[in-house]
């Protein structure tokens, strides 16, 4: 009899062993897996991001950054943005609208993305601030023949006539100044009224306006930059609506600067 129970009591006491080694191989192939899984999810670009399920991306017309052609959208910002957006394994569609109605879309619409934004006062409180994607450079244009058009400060732009872009941040700065701003739907169209003599100066991003020139087939050395504008010349940003998730707005931010050059 104890013979037999010395011999239950080995087996007992090796099935207890055997147990425990399992379980401690199972505890090491879990620790395993965990570490496999949070090296996967911090690589860039490794791991889908779950968007929110409504997201709308939107940008203004505003060649050579963003704009239309033959129905798609093209542009060195529109590039940028995909390519941010490729990082975290996500294909959005990007809606182009007219300026005003980019703006008024994403300021009133829940998780909405809005590219390329001046930063002011003004809008700071209306978006959560996500990066920036290029620099502004705001120049005032006049054409190269009107001799009689001279900018020392900016005190002397209110003596002219203005063209703007309805709701844009040039045409609101000016304004403020007191200058007289022709409002208009698109920008190009300042640049025909420009040409046509109907105003006197426009304010323009330097690189926006060689593209329209280049455009309308009008030559560069015909339209001059008679005075810059400082206070505008800042980068221009990717920003959300206030009710994105924090930490969707967190991952959009850090991939921009992966990508952003």
């Amino acid at each position: 009899m104890q013979s037999c129970a010395d011999s239950i009591s080995i087996q007992s006491t090796l099935k207890s062993s055997l147990v425990i080694k399992l379980c401690l191989v199972a505890v090491r192939y879990l620790k395993l897996l965990s570490l496999l899984f949070l090296l996967l999810v911090t690589l860039p670009g490794t791991a889908n991001t779950q968007e929110p399920g409504d997201l709308r991306v939107i940008t203004a017309i505003f060649p050579p950054y963003s704009y239309e052609e033959n129905g798609e959208v093209k542009g060195v910002a529109v590039d940028l943005i995909k390519k941010m957006f490729l990082e975290l394994g996500l294909t959005p569609e990007i809606e182009i609208y007219p300026w005003a109605r980019a703006l008024y879309t994403a300021r009133n619409t829940p998780n909405s993305l809005l590219f390329s934004v001046s930063r002011s006062a003004e809008r700071e409180a209306s978006f959560k601030w996500i990066g920036t994607i290029f620099d502004f450079d705001v120049n005032i244009f006049k054409k190269a023949e009107r001799s009689d058009i001279v900018i020392k400060g900016i005190e002397d732009l209110n003596h002219y006539s203005f063209a703007g872009l309805i709701g844009d941040i040039k045409a609101e700065y000016l304004k403020n100044l007191g200058v007289a701003v022709q409002e208009v739907a698109l920008e190009i169209s300042t640049v025909k009224m420009l040409d046509a003599g109907r105003i006197d100066l426009i304010a323009s991003d330097r690189h926006a306006m060689n593209f329209r020139l280049s455009n309308l087939g009008l030559r560069q050395d015909d339209f001059v930059s008679v005075f810059k504008l400082h206070d505008l010349s800042k980068p221009l940003y990717l920003v959300s609506s206030m009710d994105t998730d924090d930490q969707f707005v967190e991952t959009l931010r850090q991939a921009l600067e992966r990508v952003r050059p």
